[in-house]
């Protein structure tokens, strides 16, 4: 037999073992069944039970009896895992989802909900009684709830008891709360909530997206979501400011998006953030990073190296930001600029000042931007400036002010790498009133900023360190980026998670000897598996 005709029966045999595996016809055994169809319609009950679902079936994989070469069993395995992903990853679109109740019960809603919400607010003047922290807050919520309970009796009928209480909850949630999306607000495992439609309703759980039975009976009780979230905020958003940028009381940061700029109903997005702070080590059982980059990290900070943190949307750059910002010496004096007030700090870290931008009024006057903060804080006397984000002329002013005796200052940027972190960087300064060239520019950046962190939001929603790159200059090839730390990605397993590992890829020697200048004791320990590598 030639050996083209080996490797064409080969190629056979191999396709006859994948067909049999995924139970998948070749053209020839089609044609064959489709010449029977006369009797597959005639079929004993035994048959028709048999018969296969709809549902997506894996078959049992067992490599040591297909016969296949090494490199064949790994991408079979491969496509098995992916089905199994596939077959987990069940959608079913917002618009073919069912309510929980009856469109008839839900127009109902229409009508009553406003009328019995003026009704419980008036007898008890709730907007003029905070009970937020207060002793007789259950107290208060009873009395409401009781009362709902009364005026829901009197202004409807023939409601079930599934109904009566929904309308009761939805009531109280109303006049105490935020609306529907109340029990999301005060549920930990939420870290996200995203309002897109009246049935549209999502939240993010453990860094993933999930759509919710939350849902709202018409915009207007949107809209009363909208003045309920804003309620405690100095913020206000309408027709001539239809976006607004706020926190809530715990520290959540908010955007409301209103028409014209959406179509129909307000958009409501709240980032929220835990009780507590979050701590390094928190990051390490998270497995963010290694205690080997924590301590590596810590050392930075301590030695007061300046500190660009890097990353897409969601990635956790404000988290890891206010974990940095926790481990600055109480002795030091430290100034916050931000947008939303969303930085936390322990106890002990008490000089601390914050600043927040200002948005123009309805005239258009009275903006107070991150520039002109940041101008503000260098008359201040702080040992350290954090700015929350820069992405605009805030950030040459934040580098100067790194170059000028504010060692240790912190800030983030929206970016998918470190190169493209630089990039960024250069065209914010490009575009700037400032009138400075691309190189003037560049060396800046590069004698100013001392490390830069890139965080990553992989696939199965955790967070990983992904880079930590020191950021140098040199007068030939401009800024240098050289990687300390990276984690490498292998691959995802059959549960969809993602697997890898954190690797060390060279000892920076210029920075050893800044935290030794600055009395820090620095364990080779940390660069171990750099010398077993070698």
């Amino acid at each position: 037999m030639s050996g083209k005709e080996s490797d064409s029966s080969q190629d056979s045999q191999i396709g006859k073992r994948l067909r049999e595996l995924y139970d998948v016809k070749s053209d020839k055994e089609t044609q064959d069944e489709e010449s029977d169809v006369g009797d597959k319609n005639q079929k004993s009950p035994a048959e028709q039970e048999s018969e296969p679902t709809d549902e997506l079936e894996i078959p049992e994989f067992d490599p040591e009896n297909m016969g296949f070469e090494e490199e064949q069993l790994e991408e079979l395995e491969r496509i098995q895992k992916r089905l199994e992903i596939i077959k987990k990853s069940e959608h079913v679109p917002s618009a073919e989802r069912k309510l929980p109740f009856e469109q008839e019960f839900i127009d109902q809603l229409k009508e009553v909900v406003p009328d019995i919400i003026e009704a419980v607010v008036n007898q008890y003047q709730s907007k003029k009684i905070d009970t937020s922290g207060t002793e007789s807050e259950g107290n208060f919520y009873n009395l409401i709830k009781g009362y709902t309970k009364k005026i829901v009796a009197m202004k409807t009928k023939n409601l079930t008891r599934r109904q009566e209480k929904f309308l009761i909850d939805l009531v109280v949630n109303e006049v105490l709360g935020y609306g529907p999306i109340t029990p999301l607000i005060h549920d930990e495992s939420v870290s996200e909530i995203m309002v897109n439609d009246l049935r549209e309703v999502y939240v993010e759980r453990h860094g993933k997206t999930e759509l919710t039975d939350i849902f709202f009976v018409s915009p207007d009780q949107v809209k009363r979501t909208v003045d309920k979230v804003l309620k405690h905020t100095p913020r206000s958003v309408d027709y001539s400011s239809p976006s607004v940028d706020a926190t809530l009381p715990d520290g959540s940061r908010v955007h409301v998006i209103i028409p014209p700029l959406t179509p129909e109903v307000p958009k409501i997005t709240i980032r929220k953030f835990g009780r507590e702070t979050l701590q390094i080590e928190d990051l390490i059982d998270n497995e963010t990073l290694t205690p080997e980059i924590a301590y590596f990290l810590g050392s930075c900070v301590k030695s007061s190296l300046n500190i660009i943190i890097a990353g897409g949307t969601s990635t956790g750059k404000t988290t890891l930001l206010n974990i940095l910002s926790s481990l600055i010496p109480s002795d030091e004096r430290i100034l916050t600029i931000e947008d939303t007030l969303e930085l936390k700090f322990h106890d002990y870290q008490d000089n601390v000042i914050r600043l927040q931008t200002r948005d123009p009024n309805v005239e258009g006057v009275g903006e107070v931007t991150a520039t002109d903060l940041i101008r503000d804080a260098l008359r201040m006397r702080p040992d350290r400036i954090i700015v929350g984000e820069v992405r605009g002329d805030e950030f040459l002013d934040m580098i100067q002010a790194m170059n000028t005796g504010h060692d240790g200052s912190f800030t983030t940027v929206h970016a998918n790498s470190p190169e493209e972190t630089i990039f960024r960087l250069v065209n914010l300064a490009m575009l700037s009133k400032y009138d400075m060239s691309e190189q003037v520019v560049k060396r800046q950046i590069g004698v100013s900023v001392d490390l830069l962190i890139q965080i990553k939001r992989l696939k199965d929603g955790s967070r990983k360190i992904s880079r930590v790159s020191e950021v140098t200059m040199d007068e030939q090839k401009g800024v240098l980026l050289q990687d300390i730390f990276a984690y490498q990605q292998q691959g995802i397993d059959s549960e969809g998670k993602v697997y890898g590992e954190f690797k060390c890829l060279r000892r920076p020697d210029s920075l050893v000897d800044r935290f030794h200048q600055a009395g820090i004791e620095f364990p080779e320990r940390v660069f171990e598996s750099l010398d077993q590598e070698n």
